[in-house]
């Protein structure tokens, strides 16, 4: 017995312990200056080497393995090698599919997995509150370290944002929505008047996609969840539930054709309104023209990871990008602003692949209970449409984790359920 597996169960505990705490890291992480990295930076990095030891140890995770080794290799044929994004790229699916194992492999007791997935959703509640105080001007937006200050145009105003002293509030946007999306099991009185603290949260943070998010998701829990009897049918609907995402799946499909068609055959180079979404609409056009002169191989595989500022550098110019009309100087290099795109440019269509292949192993595991087939939908397709369309999700590590301990606690809560009724 080597030293692994003399000491598997202490390794995995470790593992939990520091995801756990995540939120409290990326706190330290802004606030507190790099020594000589960034507290989350260390943890994260530890982390990663955790779940790299424990999936090389199971003969059926060693898939996931062997795919970032070939991605690895690949990055040396492409636009250069980053490190830190090609951890960040794996750093989600690897933890997420680590949980899941712990989970459905019953790797360890349901109480020490319900312990941890605890402790990590109160302690999300720490940046929210923090952020909710800086809305109501009794926290400052800026202490110690943490300088950085993003704005939000309101009524024609630049209005500094609430970051929860976190770095920069597209975190606290996948925090807030997921901590949103726990509160499914509630009954529903208790439901509706935290849901209303969350949605004065979220509002705060000027992020309307979050916003318009967190209304939906109480309108999903009144019509779908927990639904009024007005809405009682929609039970059927998720018995069928793959042709609900057959149709998002086309209708997503359509969408992409036509910007295909736009740009690649009509050689359409301003597809969308620089202004749009506050000037995403500029930063689109610019990949989009990238795009424009991708290889097969490109397509297939993606530019690189972490090559989203050299395409930019190569493909951005004043009549694409306004900003270089008031600063041909500028060295700004937006990331693409939207999570599949982004996917897209840095892995290709296999990245998008590997992806969606998450997301089947998940509704192959809970596909015959109703009830988490419901929480799938938010989850999986919600999410990504509002608020997908202007962050580039995948790279955020506290939503891979969320994911999985959201899962955690579905799970175990609605079988414990089962079990009490019986």
């Amino acid at each position: 017995m080597n030293f692994l597996e003399r000491h598997h169960k202490i390794l995995i505990i470790l593992f939990l312990e520091l995801l756990s705490l995540s939120p409290i890291f990326m706190i330290l992480g802004n606030v507190v200056p790099p020594f000589p990295l960034k507290v989350h930076f260390i943890t994260f990095g530890i982390t990663f080497l955790l779940i790299c030891l424990f999936l090389a140890q199971y003969q059926s995770k060693k898939w996931i393995l062997y795919f970032t080794l070939f991605y690895f290799v690949l990055q040396l044929f492409l636009n250069g090698f980053h490190l830190k994004d090609f951890i960040d790229f794996f750093f989600g699916p690897f933890v997420f599919l680590s949980l899941i194992d712990l989970l459905f492999n019953n790797r360890l007791e349901k109480a020490t997995l319900w312990k941890y997935q605890k402790r990590f959703f109160m302690l999300l509640w720490i940046p929210m509150l923090i952020s909710f105080l800086q809305f109501i001007e009794l926290f400052p937006l800026t202490f110690w370290n943490a300088t950085y200050i993003n704005y939000s145009e309101v009524n024609g105003a630049l209005t500094p944002r609430a970051n929860g002293f976190l770095y920069h509030g597209s975190e606290l946007s996948v925090i807030i929505f997921f901590v949103a999306v726990k509160q499914f099991i509630r009954k529903s009185k208790y439901f509706f008047v935290i849901s209303i603290f969350i949605l004065v949260i979220a509002y705060g943070t000027y992020y309307k996609a979050l916003t318009i998010t967190i209304l939906l998701l109480i309108i999903y829990y009144y019509t779908v969840v927990n639904p009024l009897k007005l809405f009682k049918w929609t039970n059927r609907l998720f018995r069928k539930d793959k042709i609900l995402y057959l149709i998002t799946f086309l209708l997503s499909l359509v969408g992409l054709t036509l910007v295909v068609y736009k740009t690649q055959i009509q050689s359409t180079k301003e597809l969308f309104s620089p202004q749009l979404l506050t000037g995403r609409g500029a930063i689109w056009n610019v990949y989009l023209q990238a795009v424009s002169n991708f290889s097969f191989w490109e397509y297939f595989f993606g530019a690189g990871i972490g090559s989203e500022s050299t395409l930019f550098q190569k493909s951005a110019t004043p009549e694409l990008y306004f900003p270089l009309k008031v600063n041909p100087n500028t060295d700004l290099t937006p990331d693409a602003h939207n999570a599949i795109f982004t996917l897209f440019l840095n892995a290709g269509i296999l990245g998008i692949l590997f992806y969606f292949l998450l997301f089947k192993i998940i509704y192959t595991k809970i596909a015959q209970n109703l009830y988490l087939k419901k929480l799938v939908f938010p989850l999986f397709i919600m999410y990504i449409l509002p608020i997908g369309i202007t962050i580039t999700l995948y790279k955020k590590a506290v939503l891979w984790i969320a994911l999985g301990f959201l899962l955690h606690y579905f799970w175990i809560k609605t079988n414990s359920k089962k079990t009490d009724e019986s």
